[in-house]
């Protein structure tokens, strides 16, 4: 579910844990969208396979954004069960080199295992909606850059 204008409207009414949701779904939409682009080479796009992989629990700098007696409570927990960022690499690793996964283009995984992903996730017309959004702010984003750097010259 896309942020509501609600959200970005008002820094009172943000939940950071929504937005962090939206953003794994947005992740998973972009990642259908590119698995049908881009299958086979034909078309828009080139022979590439794209892939989605969940790193589970991590203790990551994110917890810098909870507050501290949370942080306090839950460090022994975070220190003994959380995967390092290295230990949760292992997963982008496995999908950028694994054979096992030639022809498995779309597929989500965890620790090397596909997953099935939300149903939501798997909405082409929106996963093709957002994917021209997303297109549409690159474009505005690189015209910004290229008239600025014009000014500059």
């Amino acid at each position: 579910v896309p942020p509501s204008a609600e959200n970005q409207k008002s820094a009172s009414k943000f939940n950071p844990v929504n937005a962090y949701a939206n953003t794994k779904h947005a992740n998973m939409l972009l990642l259908t969208h590119l698995a049908e682009r881009w299958k086979g080479g034909a078309g828009a796009g080139p022979n590439v396979e794209v892939f989605a992989v969940t790193p589970g629990m991590v203790d990551t700098g994110l917890w810098r954004h909870f507050p501290l007696w949370y942080r306090i409570l839950t460090y022994p927990v975070r220190a003994t069960a959380l995967r390092t960022a290295e230990e949760a690499a292992d997963g982008v690793v496995y999908a950028a080199t694994a054979k096992a996964l030639d022809g498995r283009s779309g597929a989500y995984l965890s620790d090397g295992v596909e997953v099935e992903p939300s149903e939501g996730s798997r909405d082409e017309k929106k996963a093709r909606m957002l994917f021209q959004v997303c297109e549409r702010l690159m474009e505005d984003d690189r015209q910004r850059r290229l008239e600025n750097s014009i000014v500059l010259q």
